[in-house]
C-alpha cells in the first residue's frame, strides 16, 4: 500500500508541476513589448450582415490615438465608427502575446502528449487573469494551451480560452457559450505573434443587452 500511495503522489506531483516550455514561454511573455499591427475584423451577428472592419493599432502613438480605423466594408468610416474605433482599449490592454503570461504564468497545468504535440491545461484559471467589463469570473474558465515541435523545439501554436459549462453572472445574465481561440506564430523579433483570434459568445440578459456573435481577426505585424 505504501508503493502505491507513493506512485499516486509521484503521478500528481508530476502532472502539476512547472512545465519547462510554458515557463519559457510565460517568461518571454513578461518582457515582450507591445507591437504595432493591422487588425482585419469579421463581426457576425445572426440575421444580420457580417460587418469587415480594418484598423491599425500604434503602440508608440499617445493614448487615445493608438487605434486607426481605415476602412469598414470596404468604405471610408464615419465620424461615429472613427470615435468608437479610437475609444478601444490600447496600451497594453491590447491582445498579443505581452498579455499571456497574466494568463498562464499564476497557476500549473497538467499537461501531456497527444501524437507529437502538448496539450497543457489549465482547469481553472487565477482571478483577475482575464480582462473583462463587470465582475471577473476568470475562475469559471478553462485554458488549453497547443505546443507543437518546429525546428528542434516546442513553439506555443494555439491558446483556448473558454467556459466548460454555461454560468450566471451577478445573477442578471447567463453566460451559454465562450470560446476565443488564438493561433500565433513567430513574430519578427523571435517571439511568438497573434495572427489570429476566433471569438465566439453567447449571453442572454434582461432588455435584450445579450449579445450572440462570431468574430475572426486577423493581425498583420506593422
Amino acid at each position: 500500500m505504501k508503493v502505491l500511495a507513493a506512485f499516486v503522489l509521484a503521478t500528481v506531483a508530476a502532472a502539476t508541476q512547472a512545465h519547462p516550455d510554458i515557463d519559457q514561454i510565460t517568461a518571454s511573455s513578461a518582457d515582450a513589448p507591445v507591437v504595432a499591427f493591422e487588425r482585419t475584423t469579421e463581426l457576425t451577428v445572426p440575421g444580420k450582415p457580417t460587418v469587415v472592419r480594418v484598423e491599425q493599432f500604434n503602440p508608440a502613438a499617445q493614448p487615445g490615438r493608438q487605434w486607426r480605423l481605415l476602412r469598414v466594408d470596404g468604405r471610408t468610416p464615419t465620424s461615429d465608427e472613427l470615435s468608437r474605433s479610437a475609444a478601444q482599449p490600447d496600451g497594453k490592454s491590447v491582445a498579443g502575446f505581452h498579455q499571456l503570461h497574466q494568463l498562464l504564468g499564476a497557476a500549473k497545468p497538467d499537461c501531456a502528449l497527444n501524437g507529437t504535440q502538448t496539450i497543457c491545461h489549465w482547469a481553472s484559471l487565477p482571478a483577475g487573469s482575464v480582462e473583462q467589463k463587470g465582475p471577473d469570473f476568470s475562475r469559471k474558465l478553462s485554458a488549453d494551451v497547443t505546443l507543437a515541435p518546429e525546428e528542434g523545439r516546442n513553439r506555443l501554436k494555439t491558446v483556448k480560452v473558454y467556459a466548460a459549462q454555461p454560468f450566471s453572472i451577478m445573477a442578471v445574465a447567463k453566460l451559454h457559450r465562450l470560446n476565443v481561440v488564438s493561433e500565433y506564430i513567430p513574430g519578427p523579433s523571435g517571439k511568438p505573434f497573434l495572427a489570429k483570434q476566433t471569438i465566439d459568445v453567447h449571453v442572454s440578459a434582461p432588455f435584450g443587452k445579450g449579445a450572440n456573435s462570431h468574430t475572426v481577426m486577423h493581425f498583420r505585424p506593422l
